[in-house]
C-alpha cells in the first residue's frame, strides 16, 4: 500500500511539474519585449500566436495543475 501511495505522489508531482511549465510556456509566449519604436505601437502583439495559442496554453496549465490538486485529496501521507 505505502508503494501505491507513492508512486500516486509522484504522478500528482510529474503533473504539478507538466502544470508549471505549460504556464512559464504559455507566459513566455504572451510576453511582448518592450517597443522600439518612436510611438510606441507594435504589430506584433496581433501575431496569432500571442493572442491565442499562449492563452490557451496558459489555460491548459492551470487546468492540468487542478487535475494534480483534485487528483492527490484522496491521498494520506
Amino acid at each position: 500500500a505505502c508503494t501505491e501511495e507513492k508512486a500516486v505522489a509522484m504522478s500528482i508531482y510529474k503533473y504539478l511539474v507538466i502544470s508549471l511549465f505549460l504556464l512559464l510556456l504559455g507566459y513566455s509566449l504572451m510576453s511582448v519585449g518592450p517597443s522600439s519604436e518612436v510611438d510606441g505601437f507594435r504589430s506584433e502583439i496581433f501575431n496569432p500566436l500571442n493572442i491565442t495559442i499562449a492563452p490557451l496554453i496558459v489555460l491548459l496549465g492551470y487546468a492540468v495543475g487542478m487535475l494534480s490538486i483534485f487528483k492527490g485529496k484522496d491521498i494520506r501521507f
